[in-house]
């Protein structure tokens, strides 16, 4: 398609994506929007769907389309062209199918509305500038993909979705590989400890060579240098350039540490990558990613309480203050810690049930400026309220535990062994409420879920298992508690409790409605909605209830939509509280009128609520509220529906809840995810309904209202949301999040303590931190402070630490300290007390290991033999020789240096094959050090030949003899001769397409041999044409009709627009492309036209007339004068009434019912002989008919 070519077009409302698009450059031709913009400057298309089977979209095919809010894409998609969405400002989210592989060059740039895309782990070709100029975005993806990477390196914001599965193909062992950052020390020094660990599968460590490690480091770090070790070992072969960091590695297997500076508040993302040759494949997996947050102001609460307390607490400017508010009102101002946590205890001043306080934590930074954070927390008096949150782990057969709720402010210290277990157990006020509970890690911006299980004999909840049953090795984070609640059924025409509804709306309410009628199968009122906010005062609301039956009701024309479809058992089921089953279906279509119908399934009652908006007038449309901004506004209000949401856990985050369901993508295919989207969709209608039916109805009540009405409107959507909210269930592990707890689990301790003498690690040694604060003199770190200077002893309180600490069964020790000279003296009964030198901080230190001296000396000296070897001295690494002593046997051991020589050969590889005429090269790789050596591999001489490059000659192409080729070798040893081209031989012509208003009759013939083909027009495109159902129309004031039709139209045309001349008198409230029309006279009379415009041209106007009076039949036509019918026989009538819009109806009567009847239907049925006058009436006209029956 050429450039601009549907440019301009302001009443394109869709269009067909045709399988084999492409795109013709402009005149300059240029690599610019300048290349398509096929749609730029059409205002009303705001949605594409491109359909199945395409699987390429065309470069710059949407390109600066600003209208373009949805974009669904099919299944078969694999590539996304150059600009294709480019400058799309109206995209907001984006999905990728599973199959798409390549998004070329600034496909999405200068999208500035894109909030989120979510890009498969298929899509593995990600070129440049996608993303270019797309400030709000986020890239959800799987950790373990390339999206992540180009993410990373292109600093985007992501998010993890999916999970990842192993294949027997990748290197890399994940039970021990990882890439971990100790963020929670950055809060005490600024400093990041970073660890890599990989580890190849054994199956491949002889098959991998050319090892490297890529680090992409955050943006917002700087790497220090000196801290950079390559298992245990200073490393000094690297190469840094900007953010990436690259590190030649030997081992299948190792330990890369080092620190980062934190240099401001933000999002720590990075990634590190092993690149390595398999098979003298070049190849790279992903280690591990990081996506932290280094947050220097936070507030954490739980989202509902029991009681008038709430517990808050975060993390700001580390000795600064943090001031509390709670609904605007200033409670109580706290002290921020030295490592930078803060924490309260806020009351709520006499709370009601189910009534949000909005938290409020202001913190002024160090530029002076104030900054806030809010968060919201429900009330609810007999919520489960945490009681005790237990933490049990193992440590060499040592069981140790924390409660979380009571650490006295001292951040909990868990020295982390690879494998570790952790149990919790809980209890709570109320347990008996939670339905299930889940105790959750947060870490790298992912929470992880361990299911804890209710145990009566306990009276607790426990769990039994890991927070990664793939990762046994995963490093918990902040731990925190969710749950869901168990949901009462919702049967239909239960007990309200309209009391507790009506406390939630304004006061006097209730007062403000006018009712019209008020009978036991009739409710027709209108509400004020003054009192619901200034924003409402001149808002009303049109509130009509019916209850009828499909055999005797006026209800019924209004109905017959749903009606049909709850015949149809289309809608939500919903039990009642009679054991009978009702169908309830809602219908938004209108946004000023909603719909619901309710039908017994059992019987044929039904009862319909309808709401409309009473602001819609023809002076002032400016001001017309929809009634979806009506239920926006009622949110912030209305306590019932709160009530109700906190009760049946009804979903009301709808953004939120559609990232979740994108996030669990991975488990849906491309079709079952549009699925699940569309039912958020659905909920979120049903939502706003929820909101307005839970405020209008107990007003209704309290005004005295019909009986069984409200009760069975109000119950049926709450039936509706709740059965709506429970599909997503299964995805959404909890509903309600409790208290979060920082503890740190320390990977890389400052140190151990070891006996000098025997090697062996020592528990229970005192251990004390002394310090020099950093004064910031420029001479501060040039001054080593002498061995006889001791310091001051550090008030590890002030950092929510302790000091001393004790050494752990591994003789570990761990603090997270700031900067300055430190030192640490160790003691314990029976050794010498021992002091470190002195050290800086920076940077961090994790290898401060001790020897202490034991007092206790043996009286006699050992006799050791001449030792065993027990690990030998490889060529990369040391030995260990043990010793015995031959009087009491005790050992010892030493450390064998490197041995350089003694390598372990594998049985090689052929890394050259021999040919006919070339020697191979056979090479062995030792197992350790990968140093290699060769041996020759003798040539083998030519073989057999034979041709290759044979072709036939046809009228397509030139034919070749082809060339001889050593078989075995593949050397060429002669050339072959071409072979002219023949003719091609045609086909009779074929039509291929029918003749559109758009294109004339398409022909092609096909060449017998080479199957080209060849195209031709045949005659002129078909006339745009159409035929309406009436020239001229008269409707009443509000009336509706669809007896307005468009037909006759060619081929391939459609309706393009039917428009009112003056909205006022006349709305255009439908239409079809095939010519079903619905149309809406308003509330003034006069005249005006309606245009209608097919696609292909065509353009005819209608005179339309809107009058007070009842619009009169003038004509009937249609009916034959005479009829002949046989005794028994049967023919209906079908009366043509003019105008089309009359609202008298048809009568039909007979002048003897003995030789025929008819029914109001118009059906005459033949008696017995004879002849009778049938007399068809509407309004003042009417038309005889003579029936004669033989």
């Amino acid at each position: 398609m050429g450039y601009k070519v549907f440019g301009g077009c302001s009443n394109l409302e869709s269009a067909n994506y045709p399988v084999n698009w492409v795109n013709s450059p402009s005149g300059n031709g240029s690599n610019s929007y300048e290349y398509g913009n096929v749609f730029s400057g059409c205002p009303k298309l705001t949605e594409i769907e491109i359909p199945e089977g395409v699987k390429a979209i065309a470069p710059h095919s949407f390109a600066n389309l600003t209208t373009l809010t949805s974009v669904t894409l099919p299944s078969s998609l694999t590539e996304i062209g150059a600009y294709a969405f480019a400058g799309a400002t109206g995209l907001t989210e984006v999905t990728l199918p599973s199959n798409t592989k390549t998004i070329r060059d600034y496909a999405f740039a200068d999208c500035a509305g894109l909030k989120d895309i979510y890009i498969p782990d298929s899509t593995t070709d990600i070129r440049k500038a996608v993303f270019e100029n797309c400030p709000q975005l986020t890239i959800h993806c799987s950790y373990y993909s390339m999206a992540t990477i180009y993410a990373i390196e292109n600093n985007i914001p992501f998010e993890q979705i999916g999970t990842y599965t192993d294949s027997a193909e990748t290197v890399l062992d994940r039970s021990d590989t990882s890439y971990y950052g100790d963020f929670g020390s950055a809060t005490a020094n600024g400093y990041v400890a970073m660890t890599v660990r990989y580890n190849i599968k054994d199956t491949w460590k002889s098959a991998v060579s050319d090892l490297n490690v890529k680090l992409v480091l955050p943006s917002n770090g700087e790497l220090d240098e000196s801290t950079l070790k390559v298992d245990g070992e200073l490393c000094q072969n690297y190469n840094l350039k900007d953010r990436t960091l690259t590190i030649p590695v030997s081992g299948t297997s190792g330990i890369i540490r080092f620190s980062i500076k934190a240099q401001s508040q933000s999002a720590a993302r990075s990634y590190a990558i092993l690149n390595y040759k398999k098979n003298r494949n070049s190849n790279q997996e992903i280690i591990g990613v990081l996506n932290e947050s280094i947050n220097l102001f936070t507030i954490d609460a739980p989202d509902v309480v029991s009681k008038p307390t709430v517990n808050v607490s975060g993390m700001a400017n580390a000795g600064g203050t943090v001031t509390l508010l709670v609904d605007e009102k200033e409670q109580q101002t706290v002290q921020v810690s030295k490592a930078g946590l803060w924490s309260a205890v806020l009351t709520l001043e006499n709370p009601s049930n189910y009534e949000t306080y909005k938290i409020k934590a202001l913190c002024t930074q160090a530029d002076g400026t104030t900054e806030t954070r809010t968060a919201a927390v429900t009330y609810n008096e007999g919520e489960p309220s945490i009681e005790s949150f237990k933490m049990y782990y193992n440590e060499h057969d040592k069981i140790k535990s924390y409660d979380l709720t009571k650490t006295d402010g001292v951040t909990p210290l868990v020295y982390y062994l690879p494998k570790s277990k952790f149990d919790y157990e809980l209890t709570f006020e109320n347990p008996d409420q939670i339905k299930t509970l889940y105790v959750t890690s947060t870490r790298n911006n992912q929470t992880k879920y361990l299911e804890a299980t209710y145990d009566p004999e306990k009276n607790a909840f426990v769990t039994d298992g890991y927070f990664d049953e793939s990762d046994h090795n995963y490093v918990p984070g902040v731990i925190s508690y969710e749950y869901n609640k168990k949901v009462p059924e919702v049967k239909m025409g239960q007990d309200v409790d309209w009391e507790a509804l009506q406390k939630g709306l304004p006061e006097g309410a209730e007062n403000d409605i006018t009712v019209r009628k008020n009978t036991a199968t009739d409710y027709d009122a209108t509400i004020d909605l003054s009192k619901f906010g200034e924003d409402l005062k001149d808002v009303g609301l049109d509130v009509t209830i019916s209850v009828f039956d499909e055999n005797n009701s006026s209800s019924m024309g209004t109905w017959k939509g749903l009606i049909d479809e709850a015949n149809k058992d289309m809608g939500y089921l919903i039990p009642g509280y009679d054991d009978n089953k009702y169908i309830c279906n809602l219908d938004y279509s209108d946004k000023g009128t909603w719909y619901m119908l309710v039908k017994d399934v059992t019987g044929n009652k039904y009862i319909g609520f309808m709401l409309d908006t009473a602001t819609e007038n023809a002076g002032n449309l400016d001001q017309y509220w929809t009634l979806s901004q009506i239920s926006s506004h009622l949110s912030t209000i209305n306590k019932g529906a709160s009530m109700l949401y906190q009760n049946y856990q009804i979903e009301k985050d709808m953004d939120e809840l559609r990232k979740d369901v994108l996030a669990s993508g991975g488990h849906y295919s491309d079709q079952e995810l549009k699925e699940k989207l569309k039912a958020v969709d659905n909920l979120e209608s049903d939502q706003k309904m929820f909101m307005i039916m839970t405020a209008m109805i107990p007003l209704v009540v309290a005004g005295g209202a019909m009986g069984a009405g409200p009760v069975i409107a109000l119950t049926a959507i709450l039936g509706t949301i709740t059965a709506a909210s429970s599909l997503f269930w299964d995805i959404r592990k909890a509903d309600i999040k409790g208290e979060k707890f920082k503890l740190r689990f320390v990977v890389d301790p400052s140190g151990y303590v070891f006996d000098l003498s025997t090697g062996e690690r020592i528990e229970d040694v005192t251990v004390t931190a002394y310090w020099i604060p950093y004064d910031e003199s420029d001479d501060f770190w040039n001054k080593t402070p002498s061995p006889s200077e001791y310091g001051t002893k550090w008030n590890a309180g002030e950092y929510n630490q302790y000091n001393p600490l004790q050494t752990n069964a591994d003789g570990k020790y761990a603090w997270d300290v700031p900067e300055g000279w430190w030192r640490v003296k160790y003691e314990k009964e029976g050794y010498e007390t021992t002091w470190s030198d002195w050290m800086t901080v920076p940077p961090l230190r994790t290898e401060v290991n001790i020897g202490m001296v034991s007092q206790t000396k043996p009286s006699v000296e050992h006799s050791w033999d001449n030792g065993t070897v027990v690990i030998a001295a490889t060529c990369t690494s040391t030995g260990i020789i043990s010793y015995e002593c031959t009087d009491c046997h005790i050992t010892r051991t030493e450390v064998l240096p490197v041995n350089p020589d003694a390598h372990s050969w594998d049985n090689g590889n052929v890394t050259k094959e021999a040919t006919c005429t070339e020697e191979g090269i056979r090479t062995f790789t030792c197992v350790n050090c990968r140093q290699t050596r060769t041996e020759k591999l003798p040539a083998k001489g030519h073989g057999e030949t034979e041709v290759r490059g044979k072709k036939a000659a046809t009228c397509a192409r030139e034919g070749y003899t082809g060339d001889t080729y050593c078989k075995t070798c593949g050397t060429r040893l002669s050339g072959g001769e071409t072979i002219a081209k023949t003719e091609h031989t045609w086909g009779e012509w074929e039509k291929t397409s029918d003749a559109t208003v758009f294109a004339a009759q398409k022909e092609k013939r096909i060449c017998k041999i080479c199957q080209t083909t060849e195209e031709r027009d045949n005659g002129n495109p078909l006339t745009s044409k159409m035929t309406l159902t009436a020239s001229s129309l008269k409707m009443k004031i509000k009336q509706t009709t669809k007896a307005f039709q468009i037909s006759g139209m060619e081929s391939g045309d459609y309706v393009a627009s039917v428009v009112s001349g003056n909205s006022k008198l006349l709305k255009v409230s439908s239409y079809t492309k095939d010519g079903a029309v619905t149309l809406k006279a308003q509330k003034k009379t006069g005249k005006t036209k309606l245009t209608v415009t097919l696609a292909g041209g065509a353009v005819k106007t209608v005179n339309v007339t809107i009058q007070k009076g009842t619009v009169k039949t003038t004509k009937i036509s249609g009916v034959p004068k005479k009829i002949t019918l046989k005794k028994g026989k049967k023919q209906t009538l079908a009366p043509i009434l003019a105008p089309i819009t009359t609202q008298q109806k048809v009568t039909y009567t007979t002048s003897n019912k003995k030789v025929c009847t008819v029914t109001k239907g118009g059906v005459i049925t033949a008696k017995k002989k004879g002849t009778a006058k049938v007399t068809v009436r509407s309004g003042s006209k009417k038309v005889i008919i003579t029936v004669k029956v033989w």
